[in-house]
């Protein structure tokens, strides 16, 4: 079965590369930010991950589409891509020394039975204490803004983390072992582990 990730995010596509799976990267169908911050942040993760599929209906691909979106929850608050340096900062300086979930919604379509499945995962990550000028020499690197909370821990933020509880990998936007075991329980064919040269 063929692998369609309706995705942008280099580090979705770094998770699969990994598991040794064969993939073709789209463009995601839908918009999400129209969705409303007062859905539960698994509903509107897995919300959002049914958007970006569109019109099923209209997708042409013959395969396992899969459809993710993550954000970071903190103290009541959606954090998603900051849109400039200072909402970065803030961010950050709010997430210092503090606690904070990670939410990642996922769909799973196969295009071929039209079945459809989606799931939510979550991981608790701890930050450690850094201060102002920390914050802005992370920014200077240009790496937090593409990403839920401004950070990503597989970068340059890994400096700002200090614990975390649960899927590493979901943090990066991308709850692998959950997939694995969706794609296992519902018999969603796909060749993994590629032989690397």
């Amino acid at each position: 079965m063929k692998v369609f990730l309706y995705s942008t995010s280099p580090r979705r596509a770094e998770v699969l590369r990994l598991i040794g799976c064969d993939f073709i990267i789209k463009e995601p169908l839908g918009d999400e930010r129209g969705i409303s911050k007062t859905l539960s942040p698994e509903d509107y993760v897995i919300k959002s991950s049914l958007v970006k599929l569109g019109n099923r209906e209209k997708i042409k691909d013959s395969g396992l589409c899969i459809s993710a979106d993550t954000i970071v929850f903190f103290n009541g608050q959606y954090l998603e891509k900051p849109d400039n340096e200072n909402e970065a900062f803030l961010m950050l300086e709010a997430l210092s020394g503090h606690w904070h979930h990670v939410y990642t919604g996922m769909t799973l379509f196969n295009s071929i039975d039209r079945s459809l499945f989606s799931f939510s995962e979550i991981t608790e990550v701890s930050f450690r204490h850094f201060n102002s000028e920390f914050i802005k020499s992370y920014l200077s690197t240009g790496e937090p803004f593409d990403k839920a909370g401004a950070y990503g821990i597989q970068g340059y933020g890994a400096s700002l983390i200090k614990e975390i509880k649960g899927c590493y990998y979901n943090v990066m936007g991308f709850p692998l072992a959950k997939f694995l075991d969706v794609i296992e329980e519902r018999n969603f064919r796909i060749s993994l582990f590629k032989r690397r040269i």
